[in-house]
């Protein structure tokens, strides 16, 4: 039997380097991005025996925003994913796309090539938020590209949005999350901004010339969020992603599993057999290695057995179906009472977990100190 993998493959260019960004990106270098392309292709036959009876459930194309290359070099990495590794039918073919990268001509070709989801970054429905945020795209740009998409025909589609930004009020949250249900996407990816040390924004904010809402307001807008998706139809199922029955992420839901996946690209991170590794962050040296023959390795890690139980609580208490007793038990070869028991009990008792016949799980109260409980599984 063929184990289920996933692949990821990082398209490193961008237009313009947003100001919350701390992705491994690049601006005004999509030149490159054929000399890229060979890279990645070789990668993929360097790979080739890591890949040996595993079976593709997922394909997950990022950024970067990937939408900004060429058709064809989308085309040749998806036709090479194809030709060398054994895709399944239905597999889930992402691509994450930026407002105003796109043509009816792109979109059409990314479906004929079989890519049948899309992950669009919204993050804010103000320009003027957007502007704080450095995106090169205004409302009108993303609702152009929306309307197209649907139009050709694309039937799963993501919005990410955010909240917690500099100068972002509760009623403007309001106003994002009741227009984007009104374009009843299949999914939403509901992300807090996370301020990451050296991004323009980090600095922006420390030198005082911009405030984040304050905790309390932050969380408010979480809970709120929680709240009107489920109203509309669309359940938690982690942390910050919400789908309307049926258009869960497969690709992310093999993460949170603790899955298997292998990542093409600089910067790109992979998960096989219990090693995980990194390749290197810099575009060029990523190519020279390739190029010299040479992995392009930043890191490569053998996971011990305890950081592997852990890592497979983390992942799982960020989803709402939690961590399943029976494939925890087949993992590891001991049950969550074993290994959790006294943990287990306390969270409990506090309301911070759910325990039935079939997994453990975090309650909603839980999700708002999600880190705090995890230090407790330490």
């Amino acid at each position: 039997m063929k184990n289920s993998f996933g692949i990821y493959v990082h398209i490193p260019f961008c237009v313009q380097k947003c100001k919350y960004c701390d992705f491994v990106s690049y601006a005004g270098l999509l030149n490159s991005q054929y000399s890229y392309k060979d890279a990645i292709l070789k990668e993929m036959d360097m790979r080739a025996s890591d890949m040996e009876n595993k079976r593709i459930s997922s394909i997950f194309i990022g950024g970067g925003t990937p939408s900004v290359t060429d058709v064809n070099v989308i085309s040749d990495i998806l036709n090479a994913i194809y030709k060398k590794f054994e895709v399944d039918e239905k597999a889930e073919i992402t691509i994450e796309i930026n407002p105003g990268t796109v043509s009816n001509y792109k979109l059409n070709a990314y479906k004929s090539i079989g890519i049948n989801r899309l992950s669009i970054g919204l993050q804010a429905w103000q320009d003027e938020l957007l502007i704080t945020l450095g995106r090169v795209h205004t409302l009108s740009k993303f609702l152009d590209t929306y309307d197209r998409a649907k139009k050709i025909g694309f039937d799963n589609i993501n919005i990410d949005i955010m909240f917690g930004l500099p100068k972002q009020t509760i009623s403007q949250w309001i106003d994002t999350l009741r227009n984007v249900m009104a374009l009843k996407p299949d999914h939403v990816s509901c992300y807090d901004l996370q301020l990451e040390e050296g991004t323009a924004l980090y600095n922006l904010v420390a030198e005082g010339g911009l405030k984040l809402p304050n905790e309390e307001d932050d969380r408010f807008m979480y809970n709120l969020a929680v709240d009107y998706l489920k109203s509309e139809g669309y359940e938690r199922y982690e942390l910050s992603n919400f789908a309307r029955s049926g258009f869960e992420c497969k690709h992310n839901i093999n993460y949170w599993n603790n899955g298997y996946y292998i990542g093409f690209g600089c910067a790109a991170h992979s998960h096989v057999d219990n090693i995980r590794w990194a390749n290197v962050a810099s575009l060029y040296q990523y190519i020279k290695n390739v190029h010299d023959g040479v992995f392009p390795l930043e890191f490569i890690e053998h996971l011990d057995y305890d950081t592997s139980m852990f890592e497979t609580i983390m992942l799982g208490l960020r989803t709402t179906y939690g961590v399943n007793k029976t494939i925890f038990k087949q993992k590891f070869g001991l049950t969550l009472d074993q290994r959790y028991k006294d943990v287990i009990t306390k969270l409990k008792a506090l309301g911070l977990l759910i325990e039935d016949k079939y997994s453990i799980r975090a309650s909603d109260k839980a999700m708002n100190v999600l880190n705090s409980i995890l230090m407790e599984f330490l």
